[in-house]
């Protein structure tokens, strides 16, 4: 199915009728703004004839996946606004007519609540708000490729961002310039003669991914002293000042990081040992660098060494993309960074877009028979995308922890909802964590982020809030 059901919907209903049953979420009022990946078509109060567009049309032109959202005011209180909703969705299929084409991921309608008085509520902005991403292909998948190299020249940054949770035995704290090293058997005197300094404690194999000493410099300690299973480095703490950059260097260094949200949700939860599957296809870059870049910071020991990457099927063509079949699945059991980033580097390279759904649950069963001692498995997942699987999520065996990276005005996708419930797992947004899914009865409502469901003959629904 290479359009989701809602867009097929949408073409057999008519757009006013459709509208009567579109989700809606309540606002104090919408401030006009024209963020990247979006175009604005302000209309009249009350009315739906296009006033003005702003944004980038021509890059609308290419979208692989549309969200809409409807702009509408609370006035008079409680009325229903369908029919008006509906004549605004016309006009923009009708002023941008190739869009009946692209994939609709979501339709809601945001009702603003600061228009009590009708002067009030002329003066809030009304209209159409489209959403979308570029169209998946192979031009796609390199220039995102480069995107993520320059991501992956930042320096790591240790000054905010904790590490998560150590392992059992493996202390873990934030490291600051390079100081000595000594065997882990030393580490009372460091801590006694440098008690102002951060102790930072490693693996040896570590320890030489990091830069701190090299494997014959160990081997030559291990002669001298005897063996040891882990490297202590001190580290002088020192100010770190940031300033602005001037005009003529503000464009200089690496790309800014797009996106924190998966920093945050590592950050909050703190797994170790856990399989990662994580979807590599187009537009994903700013997740898979994130990935790469928490990996980076604080070492396979401390995070985990057990990765799955996929990119739904290669360059297999649509047609022959088979439910549990699609392939583009590769993994390892990685002892480096490196060994990390250029087996993302090959799952991209081997990448060709497509179609929109993703073979999620395909990947998350090679998680499993490679990694079968997994107390459960992590999916960074593409939230704009459908499972294309989802029929087989009934085959998987542990708990799925799926994360979900982007704004937290983005509605997480009902299939990552129901994959979670699914499997007795749960779902992580930037701002948060959403459990007990599979305890939601019919009927019942659950509250994801921002947005509110609910499960209707077995399937999350989104519902008005």
């Amino acid at each position: 199915m290479k359009q989701p059901l809602l867009f097929i919907v949408l073409l057999a209903l008519s757009l006013v009728g459709a509208a009567q049953s579109l989700p809606v979420r309540l606002i104090d009022r919408y401030v006009p703004a024209t963020p990247g990946g979006a175009v604005v078509l302000e209309m009249p109060y009350a009315g739906s004839t296009v006033l003005s567009v702003r944004g980038d049309t021509a890059a609308l032109r290419a979208a692989g996946a549309l969200q809409v959202e409807v702009l509408c005011t609370d006035f008079p209180a409680s009325a229903s606004l369908s029919a008006l909703n509906g004549a605004r969705l016309e006009s923009v299929f009708t002023r941008f007519p190739f869009l009946r084409a692209v994939p609709l991921r979501s339709v809601r309608v945001l009702r603003q609540l600061d228009g009590a008085e009708k002067a009030a509520a002329q003066a809030l902005f009304h209209g159409v708000l489209l959403h979308f991403r570029p169209r998946q292909d192979a031009a796609l998948m390199k220039e995102d490729g480069e995107r993520l190299e320059e991501l992956l020249r930042m320096p790591p940054d240790t000054s905010g961002t904790p590490a998560p949770a150590p392992g059992p035995g493996i202390p873990w704290v934030l490291e600051s310039g390079f100081g000595s090293i000594v065997p882990g058997a030393q580490r009372p005197f460091v801590r006694r003669h440098y008690p102002a300094d951060t102790i930072l404690v490693l693996t040896p194999d570590a320890a030489v991914e990091r830069g701190y000493g090299t494997k014959k410099q160990y081997a030559d300690r291990a002669r001298r002293y005897g063996p040891f299973d882990s490297v202590t480095v001190a580290h002088r703490v020192t100010a770190r000042v940031f300033r602005a950059p001037e005009p003529d260097d503000a464009g200089a260094g690496p790309a800014p990081l797009p996106d924190s949200s998966l920093f945050k949700i590592f950050t909050r939860n703190r797994w170790t040992g856990m399989p990662v599957v994580a979807d590599v296809t187009g537009s994903m870059y700013p997740y898979t660098g994130q990935l790469l870049l928490w990996l980076r910071q604080w070492s396979a020991d401390s995070f985990t060494r057990r990765f799955v990457f996929f990119n739904d099927g290669d360059a297999t063509p649509d047609e022959q993309k088979l439910p549990g079949r699609t392939g583009g699945i590769y993994s390892c059991s990685c002892d480096s960074f490196g060994a990390v980033r250029a087996l993302v580097q090959a799952t991209m390279q081997k990448g060709s877009g497509g179609d929109s759904p993703e073979n999620d649950v395909e990947a998350l069963l090679e998680a499993e028979r490679r990694f079968p001692d997994a107390a459960f498995l992590v999916l960074v997942a593409d939230n704009w995308a459908p499972v294309k699987d989802l029929a087989l999520a009934g085959r998987l065996r542990k708990p799925v922890r799926v994360v979900l990276g982007g704004p937290p005005t983005m509605a997480p996708h009902p299939h990552y909802l129901e994959l979670a419930r699914r499997t007795g797992g749960s779902l992580h947004l930037a701002d948060a964590d959403v459990t007990g899914l599979a305890s939601v009865p019919e009927g019942g409502a659950l509250r994801a982020g921002l947005f509110t469901y609910k499960l209707v003959q077995g399937r999350f629904v989104e519902t008005t809030r």
